[in-house]
Order: C-alpha cells, then structure tokens, then sequence
C-alpha cells in the first residue's frame, strides 16, 4: 500500500545535454524527504535515445505528464518498477502452478496447524489427515497433484456427487463419461465435506495463487444430493433421564471396564460441561485438592466471548472428585504426564477422544447395555434441572438460582440461562 506524501519542484532537468530526466521531491507524512529522478524506464520510454532536439523535447514533455499523472493520483513512480517486478514474479509462480504437497503446506501455515489452540486440535488433527489420504488420492485420480490450480468446480462437484448415491449405485461423472462405484455419504456429510474444502482453497485465493474459488459457483448442492439412507427421528438432547435411569446408568457403568464412558457422563452431570468441551481437557487442567477444572478459555464452547489468557474455574463437587480420583488411577496409575488428555484417544494419551468416535463407542458398547437410549450429552441438562429443583425447594430465589447457573453453565449473560432454564429445560420461573 502506497504511503501518502506531497509532491513538488517536479521538471524537466536538462542540466546534462545527453542525460535528461525528470525530476520532483517528496515529503512523506513521517517528513521523510526523497529527491527522486526518472529516466524513463518506470514507463518503458527511453527519454534520451533521440534523433533531434524536437524529438528528445517531445519525450521529455510526455514523460513529465505520466509522471504528473502518477504523482496526483497517489503514486510514487519510482515505486512503478518495483510493483512491475512483483506483478511479473507472481505472474511467474501462477504459471509455474501450485503441486498439492505445496498447497497442504500453505492450508497448514495458514491455519497454524502444526501449533493449534486447544479448540482447534481436533480439527487440526482430522484435516490433516483428510488432506493427506482422502482428497489426495482424489486429486491424483484427476491428475492434477502437480497443479491444484486446474482444479474446477465440475471436479469438486464430481467428488462430491459420486459419494451420494442412494444403494451404492454407480455415479457417471458428465465430465469424462466414466462410471464409478461409490459410497453413501448423507446429505449432511456432503454438506459437511463441501464445507471442509474450504479450508483448502481459501488460503489459496487469498495467497494469490488461484484467481478464482472452484467452491463459490457450486451453489444450491442440497437440491442435488439425494437420502441415502431412511431418515430416523432426531433425538431429544434436552430429555431428561429419570432417577431409576441414573441408578441403571451408576450400576452398569461404573466399572473399570466402562469407567471412561462413566467419567464423562458425569463430568456432564455434576459439572455441567459439554461433551465437545469434556473431550479437550488435558491432566493439568485438573485440580483435584482445590475441587476444580482450571479450564483454557479457547476449549469452549463460546470461547470469542473470554480473552485468550482467561482461565475458567468450575467447582467440583464431592462424588464427582471421587469419580475422577477412580477414573485416573484407573485410567492413568502413576503416569500422568500434564498434556495427557483426561479422556484420550485409544492409542495415544496426548491425542483426544474424537467426540464422534466416542458417540459411536457409546452407542455400541454402552447404550446396548442400558434400559434409556438417551443421549449422555442430556446428562448435563439432567444435573442442572436437579440442581434448580433442590436449591428452588430449599427457598432459594430464582433471581439468585439464574445467576449461580450462568456462571456454573458459563452463558454469556443472564437472559441467556434464563432462555435456557424456561424453553430448553421447559422450568417454570417467577421472578417477581
């Protein structure tokens, strides 16, 4: 971006018969002061190749209104080569194209990837993968790994498409002709997936290397995917389960062959925290003899609200510091190094649980098991509706019930928990 200045004494300088040139002083806004002189090369005029006088008066005289010209509107001329060389350079890299290993470097750097905030690690870490298994085997069926730049709209659509097909039938891709067996991915996944390749091509256009985003013209893609499967009812994440449901849930679950599953569904329970959150915290945020999570701010939900070095406390109750004093000898004995994840990946304890991995784990190895199919997330909901009826009974005011749960659910502010207490957990609230 040009810097301001104000220019003046600009003329012919003829003091040289054979070396003419332009020239002008500049006071930039800071008072740096540049005596410049153009010789014609910034506006491929060559001002002292002549014939004649009249000639080299006609050259110097054009010369001195493209500089005028650019001086009025802002730019400085001297500045003109530089911005040529930089224009033909990148239009040298353009040419040259982008291989795909490059363009998964740059999506990295750009998205800081390989050192991500904590709400990021997850996202980081399945991206990567995706981009270095998944897309990459599909850009090399296209033939172009050597240059995404080619990569089209049609082609992202064809990817796209050829995943949704209802029964597995075979999709014809219009472009080359050719049939190709496929998958079922739901509408939601093409969606899902569609969106994820962004994170691709955007540091892309705006690092200049595409002129254009292959994903900006695919508009409408819901009206061209079809159910691949039948549609089942959504359930209820605001069902509460029942009293008996959580004596079923304390008596089968709480084993060591379940303890993990049991762990998280009572962090939800009696410290009212999100699976997606519960999943990211690591050993040292755990603070047992004080009876509390020391949270990072950026592993919540609605982390934009809170600055980056703010730390969240959330009180531990009794049973549930028993329950995670079980869980970690349990889970952890004496190695308990501080970026282990409380609840890590199956392999690797410095890795976290991916949340859908343990939603499928859940369904299949614990839900099966229970009377309730309700969803472990609604354990949240169910602590915090008991923690409203004890405290309402015992006379507590729900002006001052309110204001304890949005510090305790961490809401931006009052008239969110009370949305949430009347319209999510359907509780009655008089405040007079």
């Amino acid at each position: 971006m040009s810097k301001t200045f104000t220019y003046s004494k600009l003329k012919i300088n003829t003091d040289n018969p054979k070396k003419w040139y332009i020239s002008y002083t500049i006071k930039y806004d800071d008072n740096k002061t540049v005596y410049a002189k153009i010789y014609g090369g910034e506006y491929l005029i060559r001002l002292n190749d002549f014939e004649n006088d009249t000639e080299h008066i006609a050259k110097a005289e054009k010369l001195l209104k493209k500089v005028k010209k650019d001086l009025d509107l802002g730019q400085d001329p001297k500045s003109k080569t530089e911005d040529l060389k930089k224009q033909l350079y990148e239009e040298h890299l353009k040419a040259q194209g982008v291989t795909y290993d490059e363009a998964v470097q740059i999506m990295i750097e750009y998205h800081n990837w390989d050192n991500p905030a904590p709400a990021q690690k997850i996202t980081a870490y399945n991206q990567k993968i995706f981009y270095n298994a998944e897309f990459r085997r599909y850009v090399h069926e296209i033939g172009k790994t050597d240059d995404v730049t080619k990569i089209t709209t049609d082609d992202i659509l064809n990817y796209i498409l050829r995943h949704n097909n209802p029964r597995g039938a075979e999709y014809l891709y219009p472009v080359d002709g050719k049939v190709y067996p496929v998958g079922t991915w739901s509408i939601s996944t093409c969606v899902s997936k569609l969106g994820n390749l962004g994170y691709f091509f955007t540091p892309l256009l705006e690092k200049r290397k595409i002129e254009t985003n292959p994903l900006r013209a695919i508009t409408n893609i819901k009206k061209k995917l079809k159910r691949t499967t039948v549609q089942k009812p959504k359930q209820n994440r605001y069902e509460l389960w029942t009293e008996s449901e959580l004596v079923e849930f304390d008596k089968v679950l709480n084993t060591d062959k379940f303890m993990l599953h049991y762990a998280i569904g009572m962090c939800c329970y009696h410290a009212y925290i999100r699976n997606s959150e519960v999943l990211r915290i690591t050993l040292d945020m755990i603070d047992l003899e004080n009876k509390r999570f020391v949270l990072d701010s950026d592993i919540t939900k609605g982390h934009n609200k809170y600055d980056s070095s703010t730390r969240i406390f959330l009180k531990m109750n009794d049973d549930l510091v028993n329950i995670l004093t079980k869980y970690l000898d349990c889970k952890f004995g004496e190695d308990r190094q501080p970026n282990y994840y409380l609840f890590p990946s199956i392999r690797h304890k410095h890795i976290p649980y991916d949340y859908h991995q343990y939603a499928k784990d859940y369904k299949e190895k614990c839900a099966s098991l229970l009377t309730s199919k309700k969803l472990p997330y609604s354990l949240k909901h169910t602590g915090v509706t008991k923690y409203w009826n004890e405290n309402a009974k015992a006379g507590v005011a729900p002006a001052v019930l309110i204001t304890r749960l949005m510090k305790m659910c961490r809401h931006s502010n009052f008239n969110e928990t009370m949305r949430y207490i009347s319209t999510d957990l359907g509780i009655d609230i008089d405040i007079d």
